[in-house]
């Protein structure tokens, strides 16, 4: 034991390793402090969603199923597992506590991973702190959904990948399989990724091509053996082919709400449909009871629906109507039949308006719209649950501290999306890094553009590989300014 202790201690991971749980720990601690008192557990951090991630676990240890039902189970697992052994408080602590000390192992690995790609060992304690002290993924690590637990798997996929590639051993290879798989069980927007390293493998030139194939092969297993799994269970619940979600892309109740009928309509246009946000344009369409459209009172900062919103069947009228029969629905005290019926009615004229928009405006609709979506999911302050208190009771030590991560947030964002482009861009002198590349940038647009959604939580999972490439890319520079100065005599 004492000669393992010694080993440990010698170790090169162990000391990056405790700098990084105590620097993440006191982060951790401090994150717990500023959201307050839990009901749900002593640091776990309570969410508005997480009934979709962990209620399903609960209801089945009661008996009573896998309810709700609608999630892929890549989350729901990882809790049932502490579950088993746990009670609920415990459990629940012991998992934001796991995905902490997750987070800093994936951090770790990364940072190393784009050392080992760039040929710098140098560069690994200046990416390595400065990723650790970015917040803007570490504040989803006390909350209890899949966030903190995709963006690891996100980041050990890619390193994990970079691994197999300089030591050529096939445990690498399964375990990136493993890690993207993971992701993809916990967000399954994420599936288009697992194309990339089979293809990469197969456009390879130093093997011959059955073993290309063999490598595809063994990197895609982990997810086709999980899938398979879930595939064969969803058949015998529900009939059919369900090789991910198995009720469609949203949650089916939420899928028969007013709200979700107004975020359909503005997402056909690119209009901003989130209403936590106090400037979002659906509070124009009946959120609040007594401002927006078709009352008299406006709401600061939320304007009409633009003119690129309007057809030929969708005219202002039609939209004043629109927010009138929300309203109606959701302040009106009507029997739940009727809010039901008026939500299925909203629906079907978000779903016509928006076929009589691809033909009217197809452009706008096609491309513009989801830049727009684009826009709504990406700029922001990066700094907007940091502190629960508002900004005019924050000390001049916590302003500063918000700057400086705002300023992050913006670096990882322009110049971590410029790298990208630029990795992308040298795909044939760097594999490794194009393909971190192409993983930021589909990241980045995925939700916008595949499924119309823009919520800037989305950005948690990336957030790491755009600022990873961006200190990659300023280090790299910053090496050739050096070069090219003229040496002192």
């Amino acid at each position: 034991m004492k000669d393992l202790f010694h080993r440990f201690l010698r170790s090169k991971h162990t000391w990056p390793l405790l700098v990084g749980l105590v620097f993440r720990t006191a982060f951790f601690c401090w994150n717990e402090g500023e959201i307050g008192e839990q009901p749900i557990g002593r640091w776990a951090a309570y969410d508005p969603d997480q009934w979709e991630y962990i209620g399903s676990v609960e209801s089945y240890l009661s008996g009573t199923g896998w309810v709700p039902d609608h999630r892929m189970p890549g989350y729901g697992v990882i809790y049932l597992m502490f579950r088993l052994v746990f009670n609920v408080a415990w459990a629940r602590d012991l998992l934001t506590l796991t995905q902490m000390i997750v987070a800093v192992l994936a951090t770790y690995v990364f940072a190393r991973a784009i050392c080992t790609s760039a040929s710098r060992p140098q560069w690994f304690w200046p990416i390595y702190a400065a990723l650790l002290f970015a917040s803007y993924s570490a504040l989803s690590d006390i909350v209890l959904v899949n966030e903190s637990f995709t963006t690891s798997a996100l980041m050990l996929h890619w390193a994990t990948y970079v691994r197999f590639r300089t030591t050529g051993r096939m445990s690498w290879l399964i375990t990136s399989g493993a890690m993207i798989g993971l992701a993809i069980f916990l967000r399954p927007i994420y599936g288009p990724i697992l194309l990339l390293v089979p293809l990469l493998e197969l456009l390879r030139t130093d093997h011959r091509y059955l073993r290309r194939v063999g490598f595809a092969f063994v990197f895609a297993l982990p997810f086709i053996v999980a899938d398979s799994i879930w595939v064969i269970r969803n058949n015998r619940h529900y009939g059919g082919f369900h090789p991910l979600t198995n009720h469609g892309m949203w949650n089916q109740h939420y899928a028969k709400t007013t709200l979700f009928a107004a975020i359909e309509l503005l997402s056909t246009y690119g209009g901003h449909g989130y209403f936590w946000e106090p400037t979002s344009d659906i509070r124009w369409f009946g959120y609040l009871p007594d401002a927006g459209g078709g009352t008299p009172n406006a709401i600061p900062g939320v304007a009409p629906p633009p003119d690129y919103a309007y057809t030929s069947v969708c005219t202002e009228d039609s939209l004043v109507a629109f927010a009138n029969a929300m309203r109606y629905a959701r302040f009106g005290k009507v029997p739940k039949a009727v809010e039901d019926s008026i939500a299925a009615d909203l629906l079907a004229k978000a779903h016509r308006w928006r076929e009589v928009y691809k033909r009217e405006r197809p452009f706008n609709y096609h491309v513009l719209s989801r830049l727009r979506l684009l826009k709504h999911e990406t700029i922001n302050s990066g700094t907007e649950v940091l502190f629960k208190r508002p900004y005019s009771e924050l000390n001049k030590l916590e302003l500063a501290y918000k700057v400086v991560q705002s300023g992050i947030y913006w670096w990882a964002l322009v110049i971590g999306g410029s790298a990208s482009l630029v990795f992308l861009w040298r795909w044939r002198s760097g594999t490794l890094p194009a393909l971190l590349g192409l993983m930021s940038i589909y990241c980045v647009v995925a939700c916008p553009w595949i499924t119309r959604a823009a919520e800037i939580r989305y950005m948690i999972p990336v957030f790491p590989l755009l600022f990873g490439a961006s200190l990659w890319l300023s280090l790299e520079v910053l090496e050739r300014i050096r070069k090219r100065r003229p040496s002192s005599s």
